[in-house]
């Protein structure tokens, strides 16, 4: 399905959790793709959970649930990017087109209604990841958006990513520690998760075009390891806090308080 506002176009999977496929602005494709895996390629969302799981495996009510490996030995970015939508529709206004989709996830702690919204207006995109149990009974879930952008956009120079002030996640076996350390961006590559305290990364393709991510949530996970691929990954909660360390970044909704992460990606070009 495509759908787009004025110079600005998407075109969505609505057989992989309504993911973009591609992404152009004034021309210029974004996205790419690491491989044909589900997980290897497009602008896709991760609910209810992001990254990697210690044993692959959830604690639920005291009880060890454990989740289907679905990525090199891992059960790894929740199960939504995988899953179909149940119904979607798109509405048209003088200020934007959204697109809005929606999900059943049915094999968790609780039955979860998931809503994703794409409000694509002539710079910016603002995504809306909002997550409803059907039960009272509140259930931990984190969420994020796992967008693969080209390093070179085939104008321009690659990208650069720009990062304030943020603690990186030490790990250990892929798997976060628990231990905060400066980040220092002369260490990559990297495929670690951040605490970033204004909320924002943003990527240059310098002489091109400047992508800001800023989100609802500090947390992200950037992946610059991929010789012609960058991920800038906006999270609620660090991964495989639903197990140890910083649960506290941990969402607990339930049908009277549902989750909600809101990002906005803003973009403007560099060459003129």
């Amino acid at each position: 399905m495509e759908v787009g506002f004025r110079g600005h176009q998407l075109i969505f999977n609505i057989r992989l959790g309504g993911r973009a496929i591609s992404w152009q602005y004034q021309g210029i494709e974004l996205l790419g793709a690491a491989g044909e895996d589900p997980v290897e390629f497009g602008f896709y969302p991760m609910v209810p959970w992001a990254g990697r799981l210690v044993n692959n495996a959830i604690f639920v009510d005291g009880e060890l649930s454990e989740q289907d490996v679905n990525y090199q030995g891992w059960a790894l970015h929740g199960v939504s990017f995988a899953h179909p939508l149940s119904s979607w529709n798109v509405i048209e206004s003088e200020e934007c087109t959204t697109f809005i989709a929606r999900q059943v996830i049915t094999d968790w702690a609780s039955i979860l209604d998931v809503t994703f919204t794409w409000n694509i207006r002539a710079h910016s995109l603002e995504t809306i990841i909002q997550v409803t149990p059907r039960s009272e009974v509140p259930t931990n879930i984190v969420v994020g958006w796992h967008p693969w952008f080209h390093k070179s956009l085939g104008v321009g120079s690659p990208a650069q990513l720009h990062i304030v002030k943020a603690k990186l996640l030490t790990k250990s076996d892929s798997l976060p520690t628990g231990e905060l350390v400066d980040f220092d961006d002369s260490r990559g590559p990297f495929d670690d998760a951040l605490i970033v305290p204004d909320r924002a990364i943003t990527i240059d393709w310098p002489d091109a075009l400047q992508l800001r991510v800023t989100n609802s949530h500090g947390w992200f996970v950037i992946y610059t390891g991929h010789k012609d691929l960058i991920c800038v990954e906006p999270q609620t909660g660090a991964p495989n806090s639903l197990n140890g360390p910083f649960s506290e970044s941990v969402v607990a909704c339930s049908k009277s308080d549902p989750a909600c992460m809101k990002t906005q990606w803003g973009l403007k070009t560099l060459n003129e």
